[in-house]
């Protein structure tokens, strides 16, 4: 487990701070965060159908948004940060994930607009990224998860099936290697991606 927290944290950072200078989601660091984010809530306890009906709900409500405001309201990496929330609230912490969320959000919004019109196409360094908010709320709720808080406001019903008895024995053996080979896997994604911070370095 301290290996998928550790790994989770690092690239949340990467996935931020990549944002920052590119005002793109970097879908590398977004998929190791998703895959060990997903380890994590098994071994502690979530229902994969919680979190697949989490994923699946932000993730329709994301492209009805973008399908109703348009493109601008919500990029395609947005809406796939949408569906990773999602899918790591799941279902029962969905409300705490939304007030985290909102309020974070309503804090960057107007810094992180001026930013990009401050930056009129070109590449420059906000302080206020767009996945400031959802990196910083994926955090959260596995800060709360972890030291044992309810974010599903007493709502909840565990969900003891025989499926997600194996998934997390399965875990729990493999959570470890997963960790590592999903880090290198995001390292070379990020190295090779025109939006990565190698661009960054090399500019």
């Amino acid at each position: 487990m301290i290996l998928s927290v550790a790994t989770l944290g690092v690239f949340t950072l990467v996935l931020i701070v990549d944002d920052v200078r590119w005002f793109e989601i970097n879908y590398g660091a977004l998929s190791v965060v998703t895959l060990n984010g997903f380890c994590l809530n098994v071994l502690l306890g979530v229902s994969v159908i919680d979190m697949l009906s989490g994923g699946f709900t932000w993730l329709i409500a994301s492209v009805l948004v973008r399908f109703v405001c348009g493109p601008n309201a919500l990029g395609q990496g947005d809406i796939w940060l949408m569906g990773a929330i999602g899918l790591l609230a799941g279902v029962n912490g969905t409300l705490a994930a939304l007030g985290i969320y909102g309020f974070l959000t309503v804090v960057t919004h107007l810094d992180y607009r001026r930013a990009r019109y401050r930056s009129k196409g070109r590449r420059i360094i906000s302080l206020i990224p767009a996945a400031l908010p959802g990196g910083l709320t994926i955090l959260l709720l596995f800060c709360c998860r972890i030291a044992g808080f309810d974010i599903s406001f007493g709502l909840a019903e565990e969900i003891n099936t025989e499926f997600n008895y194996l998934v997390r024995a399965s875990v729990a053996i493999l959570g470890d290697p997963i960790a590592v080979i999903s880090a290198a896997l995001g390292v070379i994604w990020i190295v090779f991606d025109r939006h990565s911070l190698k661009g960054w370095w090399m500019r």
